[in-house]
Order: structure tokens, then sequence, then C-alpha cells
């Protein structure tokens, strides 16, 4: 098992380097297009996390693991399950035009401004609470009003509402949220070549019981390793799979550069 460890600590050694010659092309860069602006912007969060799992790794490759590895177990499977998440986004937007990728990132952006709507409110209440000040709620909101006032249905100075993901949309009949059984669905209908990236699914939602707390979940995350390192490679495959793909995308992308992701995929899939 160790040995497999250290293979696969190469592996993301590898596919972290193409992440970051890749990013490199693009220091100093102005007007970059919003498309690859997102795809970058993916690839960093991707290869922050799988450097995290690098780590997790090589720690594991100093202890037992048939009984020293639920500690190092648990920080693993969710750092894997950030990067099955952000893997699965960049798969899906990676194939729309350029009118389809601008919807559909309005769509993704309204959970964010829905976030921010639920978040001040609560923010400003514990500041009012440990201040002992009394920060006006709306005030804030309305600071924040313009930024976001595209994606909002109410006027300034009124309780934000929200629009439809429709309202974003070409087809006005479709008011599905980008979650990731809305991205599963979509890469099982996609091109054949992609159908298999539906599955990263099936991997997140197994290490989404590591996230959050239940007490069967016990029974998930106090397995031992070697029940756990197929599911692991599988996700790892799956993912780095996957940045090839998104970092295709981008022009400034060579296949030289591009390489150690294909060094890689060859040393597991023949």
């Amino acid at each position: 098992m160790k040995t497999r460890f250290e293979e696969w600590i190469k592996r993301i050694d590898m596919a972290c380097e193409a992440m970051e010659q890749v990013g490199q092309t693009y220091n100093g860069a102005k007007n970059v297009p919003k498309e690859q602006f997102v795809f970058l912007d993916l690839l960093k969060r991707i290869k922050a996390n799988l450097k995290g799992c690098r780590d997790m790794l090589f720690e594991l490759t100093k202890l037992d693991p048939e009984k020293d590895n639920f500690e190092k177990k648990i920080p693993l499977s969710i750092l894997l399950r950030s990067c099955l998440a952000d893997a699965m986004v960049g798969m899906y937007l990676a194939p729309l035009t350029k009118q389809e990728f601008a919807e559909e990132l309005d769509v993704i952006n309204l959970d964010f401004v829905r976030y921010m709507g639920s978040m001040i409110p609560l923010e400003i209440e514990l500041y009012n609470r440990l201040s002992g000040e009394k920060i006006n709620t709306q005030e804030e909101l309305d600071i924040r009003y313009d930024e976001f006032s595209r994606f909002l249905s109410s006027d300034k100075g009124k309780p934000w509402t929200y629009h439809k993901a429709s309202v974003f949309r070409g087809d006005k009949t479709n008011n599905k949220k980008v979650d990731f059984t809305f991205i599963r669905k979509k890469l099982i209908e996609s091109e054949i070549e992609t159908q298999a990236f539906a599955y990263m699914y099936n991997y997140y939602r197994y290490y989404s019981q590591y996230e959050h707390f239940t007490s069967f979940g016990r029974e998930i995350w106090n397995t031992e390793f070697a029940e756990e390192i197929t599911r692991m490679e599988m996700s790892l495959i799956s993912v780095i799979h996957s940045c090839y793909l998104i970092a295709k995308k981008l022009p400034k992308a060579t296949d030289a550069l591009l390489n150690p992701f294909v060094v890689v995929i060859n040393s597991i899939v023949p």
C-alpha cells in the first residue's frame, strides 16, 4: 500500500506542476476572456486541494495503513470531495458555447448572491451583539445592492428577493439550479467520451459522508483504508483527467505543457 501511495504522490506532483505551468502562461495577461478566467480559477482551486491530498498521502506512507489511518483518511476524503466538486463544474462548463457559458455561470453565481443575502443579516446580528452597536441590516444590504442588482428582483431599500434561474437562460422554461444532480444528468447526456465523468458524482456523494456527520456514517469513515484505496484512485484519476480536459480549453495550454497530464493518465489507463 505504501508503494501505491508513493506512486500517487508522483502523479499528483506531475499534474500540479502542469497546472502551475499552464497558469504561469497567463501571468500579466490582460483582457482574458471570462471563460478562460473561470477555467484558470477552477484549476487553481483543484491544484490547491490536490496538493492537500498529496500531503495526506505522504503522511500515510509513514504510518501503518492497517490501523493508523483514521485521522488522515477523513481530511483526505474531504479534500477529494472538493476536487471532485470543482472538476464536475469544469466538465459541465467546458463544452458550452460562449452564450451558454455566460448563462450557466450566471445561474451558478446566483447561488453566491443568495448566500450573501442570507449571511449579511447574520453577520450584522453577530457584530451588533458583540459590539453593542445597532447597525441597520437593510442599510448594509443597500450598500451591496448595485453589485448584485441584476440578480435581484427586489428594489433597493427592500429585503432582497432573487430572480429565478430561467431569467438568465435563453430557454426560459429551464429553471433548474446547477447543482451536482443536474451536472450528473447533463454529463450522462453529453458526448460519449465524457459520459464516464458523470460518475464522479458517485464518489462526490460518498465522500460527502465524511463532510457531514451522521451516526450511521461511522460505517463509512471508520473503515480500513485498504477498503477505500480503489475508490480513492478512481477519484484521483477522474479529477486529473478532468483537469487535462479543462486545461485543453485554454489557448495558451500547449501540448508540451499538457503532456504531464497525458503521462499520468497513460500510466493508469491502458
